[in-house]
């Protein structure tokens, strides 16, 4: 932020009038009103710095954060899922002459007998709902406690950082289409100079770097509540003393991601946010300037 202010002091003392957008539209050009709009601007310049700065490392933190605690829960769960005592099944001796007996007949009668039925699932393991993880205190039920309070977390923290982060990346957007837009305008004219383009250039560059790195950590924490769901839906196809609780429990879990203005980032945010901005990319390289205009 302060080398971008200092850079901006720098081309303020070159160029005064034009390097403030908005002394450019000001009609007058004198000393008081070169010093007014040189304050409005540099503290302009470094508070939006500071905002997004700051609102980009908040959404980091957030992500990181419950991205590890989710995965730990996740795994945590699995252990839960290993645990308890292996069911055997056993036929009784006249289940087995039973069997060996109807296998003929079976066999000669089945082209003509109906579909069978699917078969219905048998859990292989019993588990104790009271059992804790190994190496934690965790049982079932106050894992699951405690991802719903990360749900709730995450709902309150995306319902203000979220709205925030949808206008900072729309202005992020426009950011680097207009420094694209101008670098590309340079190159068409005669007489360019070089450190101009480089400037808009690497604008463009370093917001795009942190605006695309922001999002591949927020996108990490949906996969991150998928894989505990996952695990979640393993832990009930075991059998459990309160497996029909589990199951009604678990129609009121949610998917935990941090969100931008209310969508849900997810492994293909990054790829599809890549595309939309050179796409505009492309119509600012293809724009094509009027005959009769100058500059």
């Amino acid at each position: 932020m302060l080398v971008g202010c200092g850079a901006c002091l720098l081309q303020f003392l070159q160029t005064q009038k034009f390097v403030m957008y908005t002394y450019a539209m000001f009609p007058y050009e004198n000393l008081f009103w070169l010093t007014v709009f040189g304050i409005h601007e540099y503290f302009y310049m470094f508070h939006i710095w500071v905002h997004q700065a700051s609102s980009i490392v908040l959404c980091e933190v957030f992500s990181v954060t419950y991205t590890n605690i989710i995965r730990e829960m996740a795994e945590t769960m699995k252990l839960l899922s290993v645990g308890g005592s292996l069911k055997q099944f056993r036929l009784d001796e006249d289940e087995l002459k039973a069997t060996h007996s109807d296998q003929g007949d079976k066999r000669s009668s089945a082209i003509q007998t109906k579909p069978q039925r699917r078969r219905q699932f048998v859990p292989d393991r019993t588990l104790d709902a009271n059992s804790t993880a190994p190496g934690t205190k965790y049982t079932i039920i106050t894992l699951l406690q405690d991802y719903k309070k990360v749900m709730i977390a995450a709902k309150e923290f995306n319902a203000w950082v979220g709205k925030i982060m949808a206008g900072t990346n729309m202005s992020n957007y426009g950011q680097f289409i207009s420094d694209v837009f101008m670098m590309i305008q340079l190159l068409k004219e005669p007489e360019t100079d070089l450190l101009s383009v480089l400037f808009f250039f690497e604008d463009a560059c370093a917001g795009m770097v942190m605006l695309f790195r922001m999002l591949i950590l927020m996108s990490r924490l949906y996969p991150a509540s998928e894989e505990f769901l996952r695990a979640y839906k393993t832990y009930m196809q075991h059998e459990v003393p309160i497996r029909k609780y589990l199951i009604k429990y678990n129609k009121t879990l949610r998917i935990v991601a941090a969100k931008i203005g209310g969508y849900s980032t997810n492994p293909t945010t990054v790829p599809k946010g890549v595309h939309v901005l050179f796409n505009y990319y492309i119509c600012a390289a293809m724009w094509q300037r009027p005959v009769d205009r100058k500059t």
